[in-house]
């Protein structure tokens, strides 16, 4: 089979020299005729050389993967779809993330782009809790108006409550209480009794 191959392959050389170009020029053809003949004879024949080439072209092909199946830079599927090998895709991939993390002024730009927004994200957080605050001081006065009104409004309506709030009891109390020291002290029993101020 080889040889009749090598035969083929030479037989073809001999003929193109020969008979089918001009003064040894690939595209310069002489005897067409004699040409279109000979191609359309060896087609049958042709078939059957290339059925062998492509044999040998997967056995060669099986042989190279095989060898370089455990080398990640060389993708065992060919130019064209060297994108489905996932393996060789990984590490295309690799080299282009890590091109593309040590360009010095990209990560410079990454870091000033990041801080700014720490910045911002502290500003807006900080905003947030003084609207927060004030929004909290807001609800606090607007709840004692409230309350204040009410309380007006109730001792207004009430007149017999006044007596009883809390700085007219402490005054009332205080008047008692100086009126009997007074007192205790004219009798001479003020030692006996503690001051409460």
């Amino acid at each position: 089979m080889l040889i009749f191959f090598l035969f083929q392959l030479l037989f073809v050389r001999l003929l193109c020299k020969l008979l089918f170009t001009q003064n040894n020029h690939l595209l310069a053809l002489r005897n067409l005729r004699l040409y279109y003949t000979f191609s359309y004879f060896s087609f049958f024949f042709d078939c059957f050389l290339g059925f062998i080439m492509c044999l040998s072209r997967i056995s060669k092909g099986f042989l190279c993967t095989s060898i370089f199946f455990a080398r990640l830079d060389y993708s065992a599927y060919g130019r064209g779809l060297e994108m489905y090998d996932s393996s060789y895709a990984s590490y295309v991939s690799f080299f282009h993330i890590e091109r593309i993390q040590r360009h010095p002024v990209l990560n410079v730009f990454i870091d000033i782009i990041r801080q700014r927004l720490i910045d911002i994200r502290k500003l807006k957080l900080k905003l947030t809790k003084e609207q927060q605050d004030h929004k909290y001081e807001n609800e606090k006065l607007s709840q004692l108006t409230r309350f204040r009104w009410s309380l007006a409004y109730t001792l207004i309506h009430n007149e017999q409550l006044k007596r009883y709030r809390k700085h007219r009891l402490s005054t009332t109390q205080t008047i008692q209480s100086k009126t009997l020291e007074r007192l205790f002290d004219k009798i001479g029993l003020s030692q006996t009794l503690p001051r409460k101020y």
